[in-house]
């Protein structure tokens, strides 16, 4: 399962990161899976993803999960972020049983909770950098004032403020993914998935986004991190490792 291809999703930056618009009742784990395991497929062939993954993570940290292509990082991340289900154990989102909600509860629940961040970007090509920002907004049924406060502060914050009216096509790739980190946290929401962001990037461009990370959480914001890159698991708070689809 790659992550980049579902896309449909977007979540809910000023100046600082804020999960102040969305409720925070609930003081345990913002994240936590008991025995999830994933398999694709049906009756003779059936591939497993994901076998007995037990995950915690709490409001504020930054996690990241390392491991080979293959093991099992990206329907991890897709399960995460509500875009798969997983075919046997729990999912607590916010303290929220997932597994209960229906089709438009989850698609509800992935807006306002879920930012994403993907290695090859998914900026709409005929958008603007603004636009494409804004998309998530457009969900939220926010009036257009608030949204072009909402865009103008997260390009200014990520300094994409000048290339606002340029099209993907236009940017560099370290400047598509600001675009595309902006994207993410526009909506405020309470975690932020990223997966393999520096993918696609040299090595000064991928510092540059990590950086942007780490100062986000730095803010308060909580992040899950697919990596296999061996140089980013020391700017989280916690790695944890997946093989063959076990956390080892």
């Amino acid at each position: 399962m790659v992550l980049e291809r579902l896309l449909g999703l977007f979540g809910r930056s000023s100046e600082s990161f804020s999960t102040s618009a969305i409720e925070k009742d609930f003081d345990g784990p913002l994240i936590r899976m008991d025995e999830v395991s994933k398999v694709f497929g049906s009756g003779k062939v059936e591939t497993p993803a994901l076998q007995g993954v037990d995950l915690k993570v709490e409001r504020g940290e930054f996690v990241a999960v390392n491991g080979p292509s293959g093991s099992g990082k990206s329907t991890l991340l897709s399960i995460a972020g509500l875009l798969e289900t997983p075919t046997a154990g729990t999912y607590h989102l916010n303290g929220r049983d997932v597994m209960s909600l229906s089709t438009r509860e989850r698609s509800s629940a992935r807006n306002r909770e879920v930012g994403f961040i993907f290695q090859s970007f998914n900026l709409i090509g005929d958008l603007t950098v603004a636009e494409n920002v804004e998309l998530p907004l457009s969900y939220q049924g926010l009036a257009a004032d608030e949204r072009r406060e909402r865009v103008t502060a997260a390009l200014e914050r990520f300094d994409i403020a000048s290339e606002d009216k340029k099209y993907p096509s236009q940017l560099s790739g370290g400047h598509q993914q600001r675009v595309a980190v902006a994207r993410a946290v526009v909506g405020r929401p309470n975690v932020l998935l990223a997966d393999e962001p520096t993918g696609n990037l040299n090595s000064t461009q991928a510092k540059a986004v990590i950086d942007m990370l780490v100062e986000l959480n730095g803010e308060g914001a909580t992040i899950l991190l697919v990596t296999h890159d061996p140089r980013w698991q020391g700017v989280a708070t916690r790695s944890v490792e997946l093989l063959d689809g076990r956390l080892v």
